[in-house]
C-alpha cells in the first residue's frame, strides 16, 4: 500500500534502494514491462516511496521469480565456477 505521506526516491534512488546496477533506466525498464515496483508521479517526475519498494521486494523473494531481472545476454561471465564433476585430482578439465 503506498504511503501518502514520507520520503520520495526518484528513479535512480530507487534503482540503488533495491540493489540495481543499472540505475534509474533499470526502474523505468521494469515500469514499461509493467514488472516494476508501484510508483507515483511528483510532477513530472517518477517517484517511488520505499514502503513500495519493499512491498515489492519481499514479493520477488516470495515468488519463483527470483530471477526475474536477467543481465544481457551478450555479457560473458569472466570467472565461471567450476562444476565439481569437472574437477579430478584437483584439476580443472578444460
Amino acid at each position: 500500500m503506498t504511503a501518502l505521506l514520507g520520503p520520495v526516491l526518484n528513479s535512480d534512488e530507487a534503482a540503488k534502494y533495491c540493489g540495481f546496477r543499472g540505475g534509474g533506466q533499470t526502474m523505468r525498464d521494469l515500469k514499461q514491462k509493467q514488472a516494476g515496483p508501484a510508483w507515483s508521479r511528483l510532477g513530472k517526475i517518477l517517484v517511488y516511496y520505499p514502503s513500495d519498494l519493499d512491498a515489492w521486494i519481499a514479493a520477488r523473494l516470495g515468488s519463483k521469480k527470483l530471477g526475474a531481472v536477467i543481465p544481457h545476454e551478450d555479457k560473458k561471465v569472466l570467472n565461471p565456477v567450476p562444476n565439481f564433476q569437472d574437477i579430478s585430482d584437483g584439476q580443472i578439465a578444460s
